[in-house]
């Protein structure tokens, strides 16, 4: 084909598969009598046959571009080779660059070959140079370009021409196959990570086991750095589950309350973001790299699991689709798990104060009294109880028994554990405590109750201390509790006594 060339002028030819089949005139770079040139021609079919066979002989696409560019250089010496490629080579022995496909750089022939799936050529004569530009075709897209420069100004053979395509498009395939073999094996080992965790997270019936495993497993396969386990409640408010990451557990979430988590009831979509501080900067949390995944179940969100990293961009969206799904496949498992555990407090509970049941405190107290050394049990009773329910009703009643069910709970939260013994009455249990902080305890107890309940009301208090040196059964200790409660009575209520 003849091409118009002009002094310090760049000439660019287009060749279509039609074109370069119909070209009426062809420069060769070598002549007839140049060895290389017949070479080219005796073995060019057995190149074609080793490279082909090489593609099917591996699932390594470096290997195959690497083996195309050695044929080329073997069989054109003169030909210097660079790749252009829009998919990633682990390769640093290959030279290929990353193929920019934007409307910046839309004029450069590479970006016009892979964009139009033909061969493109360039010859610049400022420069005294040829370049070709082969797209790598695969059957389903292109995935770069292969560039052949050369140091003068020529016009290649149409067997020249016909024989980079097929180079090229045989890297193409490669290209092509790799891709779908790694993303073929990539999703079986996705589906295998889901399926073991899924398996895992239902064989655990405990919340604090589903949320650890998880944040193990997360960790482990997404190098996530920080993970956050919140549910949300019947009033939309939110529990940070104590098996959070440390950095979540150390960090106020507030900004999250009031901003992220309506936004993500009100839409039920997950957050990605490659910046977050730089999205949100009036967050008072600093954080790049990360993924607010609500668990969502029967339209409901349950809560949410928020995973972080400190680098910008850190998380691919494969990423972030595979963690999705698992996040789904996970949501039966912590509703599951959060149900049993409700059950299970509402078994030992006491449905109006909260606090834990008669039995479940005979239990306990039984359990330390074999293996400890010494305690205190406490017996509380609202001083005249009947006439607050006839001077106020029973509802005011069930208010004030709750109020000094919830005054118990703030005082002894860290050093014991509360029950309801029956009616107005209440129990405590100080494990390892002597006497004389148990009857500091019982005293604050009278104290605060008379000051802190509305309307206000009186307690007395009736207290018992074992030691191991005089151990006796938890019966005897109960009795004893009993008789130094009615002692406290006798001596006119809102105090505390201790009998022998």
């Amino acid at each position: 084909m003849g091409y118009e060339k002009q002094e310090n002028i760049a000439v660019t030819t287009s060749f279509s598969d039609n074109a370069l089949s119909t070209t009426p005139r062809e420069h060769d770079l070598y002549n007839k009598k140049d060895p290389v040139k017949s070479f080219e021609h005796k073995n060019k079919y057995e190149l074609m046959y080793h490279v082909t066979k090489k593609i099917y002989s591996t699932m390594n696409p470096s290997d195959v571009l690497s083996e195309i560019l050695n044929t080329i250089q073997s069989t054109y010496p003169n030909f210097a080779c660079q790749l252009f490629l829009s998919t990633n080579i682990n390769n640093d022995e290959l030279p290929a660059k990353e193929l920019i496909y934007n409307e910046e750089f839309a004029h450069k022939l590479s970006v016009q070959s892979f964009s139009t799936g033909e061969i493109k050529i360039d010859q610049n004569s400022l420069k005294n140079r040829t370049r070709l530009y082969a797209p790598l075709r695969g059957k389903q897209g292109i995935y770069g370009v292969l560039q052949i420069e050369v140091d003068k100004i020529i016009e290649f053979s149409s067997d020249t021409i016909d024989f980079i395509r097929f180079l090229a498009d045989t890297a193409g395939n490669a290209l092509e196959n790799a891709q779908l073999y790694q993303q073929s094996t990539q999703l079986i080992l996705d589906l295998q990570l889901i399926n073991d965790i899924t398996h895992q997270l239902n064989a655990s019936l405990r919340l604090s086991d589903t949320a650890n495993y998880l944040k193990e497993q997360l960790i482990k396969s997404f190098q996530v750095e920080d993970v956050a386990f919140i549910l949300f409640d019947e009033e939309e408010n939110f529990n940070l589950l104590r098996e959070s990451s440390p950095y979540f557990l150390n960090t106020s979430l507030k900004w999250f309350e009031n901003k992220i988590f309506p936004e993500i009831q009100s839409e039920k979509e997950a957050i990605f973001l490659g910046d977050f501080s730089k999205k949100y900067p009036e967050c008072t949390v600093e954080l790049r790299s990360i993924m607010i995944i609500p668990m969502i179940q029967s339209e409901h969100i349950n809560g949410v699991i928020i995973l972080t990293h400190h680098q910008p961009n850190f998380f691919s969206f494969n990423d972030f689709k595979l963690i999705q799904s698992i996040v789904h496949h996970s949501t039966l498992a912590f509703a599951n798990s959060s149900l049993r555990e409700q059950l299970e407090l509402s078994v030992i509970t006491d449905y109006l104060t909260k606090l834990y049941s008669r039995r479940y405190l005979d239990e306990k107290c039984e359990a330390h009294l074999q293996s400890g050394k010494q305690g205190v049990f406490l017996l509380l009773d609202i001083d005249d109880f009947k006439k607050v329910n006839d001077t106020y009703g029973h509802e005011v009643g069930d208010s004030l028994i709750i109020q000094v069910a919830n005054i118990i709970q703030k005082n002894i939260m860290d050093i014991g554990f509360a029950a309801r013994w029956g009616g107005e009455e209440l129990a405590v249990y100080l494990p390892e405590v002597n006497i004389e902080d148990g009857m500091r305890v019982a005293s604050q107890l009278v104290i605060q109750i008379e000051e802190q309940t509305d309307p206000l009301i009186t307690v007395s208090v009736g207290i018992a201390y074992w030691h191991r040196d005089n151990r006796e059964s938890m019966c005897g200790i109960f009795d004893r509790a009993d008789r130094s409660l009615y002692e406290a009575k006798r001596l006119g209520k809102n105090g505390v006594a201790k009998v022998t």
